[in-house]
């Protein structure tokens, strides 16, 4: 990669008003994780011009990432309007949704339709961007519907009065995630995935599908307790599991 973006800056060097090479450096320098030298290239191109979809999309994306959220909803949605080649990305629908959301902009359903329309999302409310097909797709499980065999992942989560988590999803559909009460206040704790609400009892488990967007609420009076264990999707073959990383 390194070989490239010296290749890349000496062709930058050559053709200085060649957008597409600035934009392929930009790129060059976000994969080894250099967003602040990426993010000088997206400016110089858009001062050159303006109405470079590619640049807007991935300038969003930077603006975003350093958590400059109303500044990048404009860059990210004129970009992915734009329709130029390489906008058309997954990535960019979930992001321009996740930071509508973040402003309680409701459009982000729209984004996300128009994502899920243009095949990156499995529907609306699954937008995991790693997913292996043709497995069941439900928010909501039940202990009948799977097994707890082969465990992921283990971990206990607390969570104090006053706690929003920002509706998200996880990165796959390849596992589920279960939820064990074991402190649960009387009232003011929920969880929503999908469009349905549901709350956790001490002693019981819930069960869901964490491609599915969710969203907690901590309005209680007291801290709340769950242990989380993650399993592998049911429908997983022996082979996928044995392949497959631990998610």
């Amino acid at each position: 990669m390194r070989g490239s973006l010296v290749t890349l800056q000496k062709l930058v060097h050559l053709f200085p008003s060649d957008t597409s090479f600035k934009n392929d450096l930009g790129v060059g320098y976000l994969l080894i994780g250099d967003n602040s030298n990426a993010k000088k290239v997206y400016e110089e191109v858009l001062s050159l011009a303006p109405n470079d979809g590619f640049a807007k999309v991935h300038y969003g994306f930077i603006l975003k990432a350093e958590n400059k959220i109303a500044e990048s909803i404009p860059y990210l949605k004129e970009g992915l309007e734009s329709g130029d080649p390489g906008t058309n990305d997954g990535r960019f629908y979930f992001h321009l949704g996740d930071a509508l959301q973040r402003m309680g902009d409701k459009e982000a359903y729209k984004w996300y339709e128009l994502g899920y329309q243009r095949g990156h999302f499995a529907s609306v409310w699954q937008r995991s961007l790693y997913n292996v097909k043709g497995l069941k797709a439900q928010p909501w499980w039940t202990a009948r519907e799977t097994s707890y065999t082969e465990l992921v992942k283990i971990k206990y989560s607390i969570m104090h009065p006053g706690t929003h988590v920002w509706p998200h999803t996880g990165p796959t559909n390849c596992r589920l995630r279960m939820h064990l009460g074991l402190v649960i206040p009387k009232e003011g704790c929920r969880i929503r995935c999908a469009q349905e609400n549901r709350t956790w009892e001490e002693g019981k488990v819930l069960i869901f599908d964490d491609s599915f967007e969710h969203e907690v609420w901590q309005d209680a009076e007291s801290y709340r307790l769950i242990f989380i264990v993650d399993v592998w999707h049911p429908e997983l073959t022996a082979q996928q599991r044995r392949t497959l990383p631990a998610i």
